[in-house]
Formats: structure tokens, C-alpha cells, sequence
């Protein structure tokens, strides 16, 4: 293993209390790009801002998700922040690096009877939070049928969720 990749992971360790799988997976893409520098001819630490665009064009056209690209190109930018202000390197070479465009991610929807336990949750906690007076959603009867279509009835589910936010 490099030497500057073994001091930024016993960085996380030591400074941040990284955890285990934190710096497996940090291990990891470090190692991935450091295969990648090594066939180029160059030392993962002496990389320019070419050497990682071309990494990152690599795992596109590898078929990897928009996704793994960026959390790649997260460890990149913090290990050569690392490496500057330690004063093992004088630049960045990921400073001027565009994260990879991610997909627009649907909002995930709560099961009703996920919406249950956070109504249920909220009429315990003490105080004003948990009261129920003047607030009719707190106590609301469930309905057995409903001549609401599946979209009006999950979006009241999801608005009473999202007042229990607001507690």
C-alpha cells in the first residue's frame, strides 16, 4: 500500500473514529485509482486533475453508476486535501473536478403502517409535542375504505407524515 494512502487512512482512524468498513471502503477506491495511476506510469499522490479525469472517464465507460463515480471521486478529494494541508503536495488536482451529474432520486413513501407508529410515537412524547388537542391528525380514525383514488390517499398519508416533522 502507498505510504500516503496508509497515513490518510490511519487519519480517518485516529482523527475522525472512522469506522472499520469506512476505511475498507475508503482502502478500496484509493486502491482502485492507485492501479489506475501505476498503468499511466505515475504514483497516486503525483496525480494532476488529467490523471483523475481520466479515472472517472474510465469507470463511466466501465458501466459504473453516476453514484459510485462521486462517492470515488469524494475518497480522491479527501485524500488529496489531506495530502495538501499535511504539506505532501502543494495543489489539489480534484479542486476543479465536476461531481458526476446523479439521477433525481424519488421521495420514498411511508407504509401506512409506518405512518401509524410515528402518529403513535408522537402521542407519547411529553410535553406540548405530545398532546393531541388541536391536533385532529394525532388521533385521526383510520379508514377502512376510502373513495379516494391510490394517489389522493398516499399523498394524505404522506402529509400527515410530514407534519409529524414539524413536532
Amino acid at each position: 500500500m502507498d505510504r500516503h494512502v496508509e497515513a490518510f487512512l490511519e487519519m480517518l482512524a485516529a482523527e475522525r473514529g472512522a469506522a472499520r468498513n469506512t476505511i475498507a471502503a475508503y482502502a478500496a477506491d484509493l486502491a482502485d485509482f492507485g492501479s489506475h495511476a501505476r498503468a499511466r506510469g505515475m504514483a497516486p499522490a503525483d496525480a494532476g486533475p488529467e490523471l483523475v479525469q481520466s479515472y472517472l472517464r474510465g469507470l463511466s465507460a466501465a458501466g459504473l453508476a453516476a453514484r459510485t463515480a462521486a462517492r470515488r471521486l469524494s475518497a480522491l478529494r479527501q485524500f488529496f486535501r489531506f495530502l495538501a494541508r499535511e504539506g505532501m503536495r502543494a495543489d489539489d488536482p480534484t479542486a476543479l473536478t465536476e461531481s458526476p451529474r446523479l439521477p433525481a432520486s424519488l421521495p420514498k413513501a411511508l407504509s401506512e403502517a409506518e405512518v401509524e407508529a410515528l402518529i403513535a410515537g408522537a402521542a407519547q412524547l411529553p410535553g406540548r409535542r405530545g398532546r393531541s388537542r388541536g391536533m385532529g391528525w394525532v388521533q385521526a380514525p383510520r379508514q377502512q375504505s376510502s373513495s379516494k383514488s391510490w394517489p389522493q390517499s398516499q399523498a394524505a398519508t404522506v402529509s400527515r407524515a410530514e407534519s409529524l416533522q414539524h413536532l
